[in-house]
C-alpha cells in the first residue's frame, strides 16, 4: 500500500502547486507553460477547485482508501482525454497535452500501485 500511497500523495502535491498557482498567480503559472494570459475569473475557479479536490486527496489519502483511489484513476484518465481532445478540436493550447501527459502518467502509477496491491 506504500507504493499506492505515494502515487497519490504526488497527484496531491501536484494539485496543490497546480492550484495555489491557478488561483494566486495564474499568468505566471500559464506563462511558464507558454499558455495565454488569462482575462477573467474562471482560471482562478479552477486553481479554487484544485485546492478543494487537493483536500479530499488528503482525507481520503489519510484513510487509506482504496476506492476513492480507484475513482481518481479513472477520473484523471477521462481529464487526460478531455484535455487532449481540448487541444485536438482547437478549444485549447498545444500545452495542455503536457498536462493531459503529467495527469496520464500520474494516473498510470496510481493505476499499478493500485493493481499490484490487489493482487498482493
Amino acid at each position: 500500500m506504500k507504493n499506492v500511497s505515494s502515487a497519490i500523495y504526488a497527484q496531491l502535491i501536484y494539485m496543490l502547486g497546480m492550484g495555489v498557482g491557478l488561483l494566486f498567480f495564474p499568468n505566471l503559472l500559464l506563462g511558464i507553460f507558454s499558455i495565454s494570459p488569462a482575462t477573467d475569473v474562471w482560471v482562478r475557479v479552477v486553481g479554487a477547485l484544485a485546492l478543494v479536490l487537493t483536500f479530499y486527496y488528503y482525507t481520503m489519502l489519510r484513510q487509506q482508501n482504496t476506492t476513492f483511489f480507484w475513482a481518481t484513476v479513472w477520473g484523471r484518465y477521462a481529464f487526460c482525454i478531455t484535455l487532449a481532445g481540448l487541444v485536438a478540436f482547437g478549444f485549447g493550447e498545444t500545452p495542455l497535452y503536457l498536462f493531459a501527459a503529467l495527469e496520464f502518467l500520474l494516473a498510470g502509477w496510481a493505476h499499478f500501485a493500485l493493481t499490484n496491491t490487489k493482487t498482493a
